[in-house]
């Protein structure tokens, strides 16, 4: 349905534009917006471990996201006991190259502050330190296929106040020390949880632990003028192991650059994504597919084990008459990361996927909240077509 969207807008600017009441329009099409950003935001009162923060929009465009890189850096080292056989299974280090900054400083005020019965708190974070590289040399020795590369955390993120606009900063870290906060988080959250975020304002206080940054969402499969959507379940190595779950879902890091190093892109995260996990590229692949992005919407995942900022993004895959179910699973299961990545793949009716993840038991949090903000943004298209 968002292709249609695509070819009717320049026709119909172009059209009202000559009628003179294209102004008309854009102001109508601005309260129908907000009114949709109204509406997703309200399902957050249903979903105490994923919350959307805002930047709602119906159909994703690059132009709207800045990410600039401050600078900063924020790493842990990995203890001595531990390092010979992580190398020798080509676990790659990079604390040895960036010294101790401010952030070390900080988080220990911040723990200092926040849960004043924790006397020794070098301690407490080294001892999560240890557990961290632990579970990375078992899993490794287990087969696993665990890598430790340079990613970016989270440390502000400002949204316009036309909504139009999301700027995020972050700074360099790498997966070995977000695991190491997310082990340090668990261990604090089980004592007190203070880490309710409910404003895009609130990530900066706690910006040691948004350490990393996913880019998620559905694969929406637009076929016969019906749509579909690919749900996956987890595979037993990847986080969430063996729960339903999105049809992609990346972490953003340091490749995902558009040529310039210091020019990240959340738009060359997202085709990275599709490419790795599910075998799709954004541009046309022999006539069969047309890929647009649709809902997009920011938000932070904050339950008992995860903290963490993420767009959720849904993509649609536009498919001609003659390909057929059978031969997309079977290119999504030949993707890179697919092994790694997903243990099962469906193609589920729209209508029918809220049934399908209700009477699951091990579902991710995000994925129930963005199918439901789908079924709502779909609503949203559907209205202004037929309006139109």
């Amino acid at each position: 349905m968002n292709v249609y969207l695509d070819i009717l807008e320049p026709i119909i600017v172009e059209c009202l534009s000559k009628m003179g009441i294209k102004e008309k329009l854009i102001e109508q099409i601005r309260k129908r917006l907000l009114k949709l950003r109204k509406d997703i935001l309200s399902l957050n009162k249903d979903s105490e471990e994923c919350k959307f923060l805002g930047f709602v929009h119906p159909r994703y465009k690059s132009s709207q996201i800045q990410v600039e890189a401050t600078g900063d850096h924020f790493f842990f080292e990995i203890p001595e006991p531990y390092k010979s056989e992580l190398e020798d299974k080509s676990f790659k280090f990079y604390s040895h190259t960036r010294p101790e900054t401010n952030y070390h400083q900080e988080l220990k005020e911040f723990i200092s502050k926040e849960y004043p019965e924790i006397t020794h708190i070098n301690d407490f974070i080294n001892d999560c330190i240890k557990t961290t590289a632990n579970y990375f040399l078992q899993a490794l020795r287990n087969g696993a296929s665990k890598h430790n590369n340079l990613i970016n955390g989270i440390q502000s993120v400002v949204e316009s106040e036309d909504y139009e606009q999301l700027d995020i900063y972050t700074f360099e870290t790498d997966y070995f020390t977000y695991n190491c906060m997310m082990e340090i988080y668990r261990q604090l959250r089980k004592r007190k949880n203070r880490f309710i975020v409910e404003s895009f304002e609130d990530i900066e206080r706690l910006k040691w632990f948004t350490s990393s940054c996913g880019v998620g969402g559905f694969v929406i499969l637009d076929y016969y003028d019906h749509e579909y959507l690919l749900v996956s379940k987890r595979s037993k190595t990847a986080a969430c192991p063996q729960y339903w779950h999105f049809s992609f879902d990346e972490t953003f890091d340091v490749r995902d650059t558009t040529g310039i190093a210091t020019n990240l892109s959340i738009k060359q995260c997202l085709e990275k994504a599709l490419q790795e996990e599910v075998f799709i590229f954004q541009e046309e692949d022999n006539n069969k597919r047309n890929v647009t992005p649709g809902l997009i919407v920011a938000g932070m995942i904050q339950n008992e084990m995860r903290f963490e900022f993420e767009l959720f993004i849904n993509v649609y895959v536009h498919l001609n008459n003659k390909c057929d179910f059978q031969e997309i699973i079977d290119n999504y299961n030949v993707a890179p990361d697919a092994e790694n990545e997903n243990s099962e793949m469906y193609i589920i009716p729209a209508s029918k996927v809220s049934a399908f993840l209700r009477d699951r038991k091990k579902v991710t949090p995000e994925s129930r909240l963005l199918c439901k903000a789908y079924e709502v943004s779909n609503k949203f298209i559907y209205k202004i077509l037929n309006r139109i």
